[in-house]
Order: structure tokens, then sequence, then C-alpha cells
């Protein structure tokens, strides 16, 4: 029904967690602002990637997604797709790219500051299951993850993946 029957379901040692880290979030200034697919332009894609670019740096990795990608994804599917944005001091903090469809809200890509894991949390898992459960859908995908996401009572599942690449540059 909605994000008091989400927590309610949980143990009270994790419940009490999230009401916590939702309240520090609040308290802290930062605000989420979700920009639906059929809105998205290149400031906010590129706002996007850096975000994307900089936790993927600080982790010795690289990210894959282009800002044509982005830009095309929105077009194909408009707002099935959306860029949910964590703003502290109306400066972009952190990101976050999701995807609905076959009645679940589909969390992808994340890209942060560093620092900002209460962020992640709210962005990533407590705004998105509020906003799963405004629009009716029976359940949100988390994508794949560690033990953080079980203690926020997103449930494992195994799960089929596939990715081609067309230009070998990436």
């Amino acid at each position: 029904g909605d994000f008091a029957d989400f927590t309610a379901a949980l143990s009270s040692r994790w419940r009490s967690v999230m009401l916590w880290e939702r309240r520090k979030i609040i308290e802290s200034g930062v605000r989420i602002r979700d920009v639906p697919g059929s809105r998205v332009d290149e400031a906010d894609v590129a706002i996007f990637l850096d975000l994307l670019d900089d936790l993927h740096s600080r982790r010795g990795r690289r990210q894959a997604l282009t800002m044509d990608f982005v830009l095309r994804l929105c077009a194909a599917f408009g707002d099935a797709v959306t860029l949910t944005f964590a703003e502290s001091g109306g400066v972009a903090i952190g990101a976050l790219l999701t995807m609905e469809g076959d009645d679940c809200l589909y969390v992808r890509n994340w890209g942060a500051r560093e620092g900002a894991q209460l962020v992640h949390f709210e962005i990533c898992y407590y705004s998105t299951v509020e906003r799963a459960i405004a629009r009716g859908l029976n359940r949100v995908d988390g994508g794949r993850g560690g033990p953080h996401k079980l203690a926020r009572g997103f449930l494992p599942k195994l799960s089929h993946a596939c990715h081609w690449f067309l230009h070998t540059n990436i």
C-alpha cells in the first residue's frame, strides 16, 4: 500500500535503520528530483554520466554508458526511463537510471560523489520503492549486489543477463 507497509514487513531493527537513514537525508537538505525520460536532455545526461564516471573511477572500473546511448534509450522508451538526481545545495551528488516494465521498476545504473552512502540508500532503494508503490507496480528489481540490499527488503533472485556491444572501443 505505501512505504510504511513495506517497512512493516522488515525486522524492527532494519525498519529503525531505514527510518533513521531517511531522516538523516532529509535533515541534511538533500532533495530528490526525478526526470522522466521524455524530459531528459543532454545536460541531465552529462551530469548523470559524470557521477557514474566519478564512482566507477574510484572503484578502478570504466563505465560503458555514453551520451548517445542514454539519449537514445530515453527517446525509445520515453517515461519508462527515469533519471533520478540527489541534489545538495542545488548540486547533483548522486544519480540513478531506472526503467519500468513488466510490472516492475528496474534499478540499474548509479553514480555518486564520494561519501554519498546514505544518498545511495535513499535514491536507489527507499524513494524507488515509494515510486513503484505509487505507480502500482508489484516489484522493484534492485539489480545485482550485496548484503546491504537484503537488509533493506530486497530478496535475492537468480536472473539471466546478456550484453552485446556493437562498438569495440567500449
